[in-house]
C-alpha cells in the first residue's frame, strides 16, 4: 500500500474498529441437482444473474449474510456447480453487496463485496472466478482490498476503461492542498497482460476546484454503483 493510503486508512479508521479478513472459504461443492443457489440455505438473497466463470452463461449469485458479520458469496454456475466465499463485513454498515461488473481482462464477472467502513473511506472485497474456484482478487497494485473515498480533503477512485480491446484500471486519488486550496493527487494506470496487472504510467496532477476533485472518487466501472 502507498505512503497516501497509509496515511488515508490511520485517518479515516480512527473512530472505528479494524477486524481481519474472514479465513478461507467453505468446501467446494458439486450439486448438480440445485435449482437455485439459495435452496435450503437460511438469509440467502438471490441478488443477481450474470456470466461469472466466463462460459458465456449466466450463472446465479446469492448472498448469505452471517450473525457475526461476514458474508458468503454463492455462485450456482450454468452447469450445476456451487462455489461459495465467505469474507468479513463485520465493519460495513448496510448491504454489503455493491455489485457485479467486468474488472479485469479474464471473462466473466467479478463480485464486489463491502468489507469495511472507516469515518467515510469504504474498503471492498473482490471475488472474482479461477480454475473453478472463487478467490479474493487483489487491486492493481497489490493490495487485498480496494478503496474509494470521496470527502472534502480525499478522493479516491477506481477507474476501468477499454481501448483497442485491451483492458486499462486507472486508480486515481487526490488530497487537499497544505493551505487548503486545491487539490493535489496521482493517476496510476495499469494494463491487464499475460493474466495480471502491469503497470504502465503514474502521473501527478493537480486540481483547483474542489468540484474536480470530488469527480475522480468512487467506482467508475460499468454498472457499479459509485459508492
Amino acid at each position: 500500500m502507498s505512503r497516501f493510503l497509509s496515511l488515508l486508512v490511520a485517518v479515516s479508521v480512527a473512530s472505528t474498529s479494524f477486524v481481519g479478513v474472514a479465513g478461507a472459504g467453505a468446501p467446494i461443492e458439486v450439486s448438480p441437482r440445485l435449482t437455485g443457489v439459495c435452496d435450503g440455505t437460511q438469509d440467502c438473497k438471490v441478488v443477481a444473474t450474470r456470466d461469472v466463470d466466463g462460459d458465456g452463461h449466466r450463472d446465479r449469485i446469492g448472498r448469505v449474510l452471517h450473525p457475526d458479520g461476514r458474508v458468503t458469496m454463492r455462485v450456482l454456475t450454468s452447469e450445476g456447480m456451487l462455489r461459495r466465499k465467505t469474507v468479513d463485513a463485520s465493519d460495513w454498515y448496510g448491504d454489503p453487496w455493491h455489485g457485479a461488473a467486468g474488472i479485469d481482462g479474464r471473462r466473466g464477472v467479478e463480485l464486489v463485496v463491502g468489507h469495511l467502513v472507516g469515518a467515510h473511506t469504504e474498503f471492498f472485497k473482490v471475488l472474482t472466478w479461477r480454475a473453478g474456484e472463487l478467490v479474493v482478487e487483489r487491486d492493481p497494485s497489490g493490495d487485498a482490498t480496494w478503496v474509494v473515498d470521496s470527502s472534502v480533503n480525499f478522493n479516491i477512485g477506481v477507474w476501468r476503461r477499454v481501448v483497442d480491446g485491451e483492458v486499462l484500471v486507472r486508480l486515481r486519488s487526490a488530497v487537499r492542498g497544505a493551505a487548503g486550496h486545491g487539490h493535489n493527487g496521482r493517476d496510476v494506470t495499469y494494463h491487464w497482460a499475460h493474466k495480471r496487472w502491469n503497470k504502465v504510467s503514474s502521473i501527478h496532477r493537480h486540481y483547483r476546484s474542489d468540484a474536480a476533485a470530488f469527480r475522480i472518487g468512487g467506482w467508475h466501472v460499468g454498472s457499479l454503483p459509485r459508492f
